[in-house]
């Protein structure tokens, strides 16, 4: 879970991702 969400946290970032989605 955490490796999820550290991903998240890393691809919105860069800005590609949302970090609410």
């Amino acid at each position: 879970a955490q490796a999820a969400s550290h991903s998240k946290a890393s691809v919105a970032a860069r800005g590609n991702y949302s970090p609410t989605q």
